[in-house]
């Protein structure tokens, strides 16, 4: 992954994961928490980035902050391809129109995955104080 980054010229760090998948992105959110960062991405070690990468991001995080978003998934685990036209379980469309060549869409409340995502600082705070070490949660889940 390094790699890539290097490749893309696209400035990253990077966190070793202290243990599971989850430890890895507590991890990475407590450090995030703790810089004067307003936003982060944060990518699994074997996410395909897009060769244009980088020429997008300015864009994604432009239009992340002006719909006011704490979140926002940039790659998902679903097996269907994402739709403009789907109702009822999706989320209002926070963007009316296609942003060429990105597009930004809403989701089901069953679709799950934190392969690469954008959020906040206050926002990753906010998912530490509910699941961080101190509560205990990742070792409730492996039970």
């Amino acid at each position: 992954m390094s790699r890539r980054f290097t490749e893309l010229k696209i400035p990253a760090t990077f966190i070793e994961s202290p243990g599971d998948c989850m430890a890895g992105h507590m991890a990475a959110l407590e450090q995030f928490s703790n810089t004067a960062e307003q936003t982060a991405i944060v990518i699994e070690d074997d996410v395909m980035l897009r060769c244009d990468y980088a020429s997008h991001i300015g864009m994604i995080t432009a239009a992340f902050h002006g719909a006011k978003l704490d979140v926002l998934m940039l790659s998902y685990l679903w097996p269907f391809p994402a739709r403009y036209d789907i109702q009822g379980s999706w989320m209002p469309e926070l963007f009316p129109q296609k942003i060429t060549p990105i597009a930004f869409f809403g989701y089901p409340d069953d679709i799950w995955g934190t392969q690469m995502y954008m959020l906040t600082r206050t926002h990753a705070q906010s998912v530490l104080a509910g699941y961080g070490p101190q509560t205990g949660y990742s070792e409730r889940a492996k039970s």
